[in-house]
């Protein structure tokens, strides 16, 4: 899968895990932001989505899951369409997830 020179600049893809980190502009929230041409703004794990051939079946139900659970990683491999429910769902068990 072949990516723009301009995505591929900013992405450091990580062995170990798998993850391609967006070591670009990141919002509050720790996601990557890339700016399109014409100025519009978008989450860069979105745009790799789009980019490698992927759409979402609804972007007003649904949403891409990190499986990964790193909100700057933009491996297509690593995303997950879910619907917004299943998605706070899964952020919550994280977030409430004992550790051994």
């Amino acid at each position: 899968m072949e990516l723009p020179q301009k995505v591929e600049d900013k992405i450091v893809r990580v062995t170990e895990t798998g993850c391609w980190l967006w070591v670009g502009e990141l919002n509050r929230n720790g996601y990557g932001i890339l700016t399109m041409p014409g100025g519009k703004r978008m989450v860069a794990h979105r745009a790799v989505w789009v980019v490698v051939g992927r759409l979402l079946r609804n972007a007003k139900t649904h949403v891409l899951d990190h499986t990964c659970r790193t909100r700057c990683c933009v491996n297509p491999h690593h995303l997950e369409e879910v619907t917004h429910a299943e998605n706070t769902k899964r952020g919550i068990a994280v977030l409430f997830r004992r550790e051994p």
